[in-house]
């Protein structure tokens, strides 16, 4: 019984982790980011916790898409988002993948200076991946925009409301010269 209870216990397990991964990138996928920020989220909230989350995306995916086709624009996503994975390094953050080539990260216990800081080291981690771009795009390498929310988590505060920031400075950014 106790076998058969370890081994029930061990295929629910991994059930739940393939249905919040996203099966490309091996990122956290829209569920997984919801149940670690329920996880999460409560404890910001009773320690006033220093918080941020980044948007970002891949610029002009589209056109490196229908350059160089599917295929290759997988193989892109991969690239960048082992960078992501890379910089994510401790068990209090996390990334996602929350659109096509958009994603999420929250940072645990980091200002708005330290999140921007974060985010030009992934930024310059990404362009060094010196992956070719469109021939129609006016860098020639692919570059990623981010937009930053960063706030001490007080009671009360929603997640989503932090996400919806960020996400507005994503598009600022893109607006802005990317």
């Amino acid at each position: 019984l106790y076998q058969q209870k370890a081994a029930d216990e061990s295929r629910i397990n991994e059930t739940t982790v393939m249905a919040e991964t996203d099966p490309m990138t091996k990122l956290l996928n829209r569920r997984g980011l919801e149940r670690r920020v329920a996880a999460v989220w409560p404890m910001c909230e009773r320690q006033n916790t220093p918080v941020a989350i980044i948007m970002m995306d891949i610029d002009y995916f589209k056109k490196y898409n229908d350059a160089f086709g599917h295929p290759k624009g997988d193989e892109c996503l991969k690239k960048v988002t082992t960078e992501i994975a890379h910089c994510v390094r401790r068990q209090t953050d996390c990334a996602a993948r929350v659109g096509g080539e958009e994603f999420l990260v929250f940072l645990y216990g980091l200002g708005q200076q330290e999140a921007l800081n974060w985010a030009k080291h992934l930024k310059d981690r990404v362009e060094g991946l010196l992956i070719p771009h469109a021939n129609n795009n006016f860098v020639p390498y692919v570059t990623v925009s981010m937009g930053i929310a960063a706030k001490n988590v007080e009671k009360g505060d929603a997640f989503w409301e932090l996400q919806n920031e960020a996400d507005k400075q994503l598009y600022a950014a893109k607006e802005y010269g990317r």
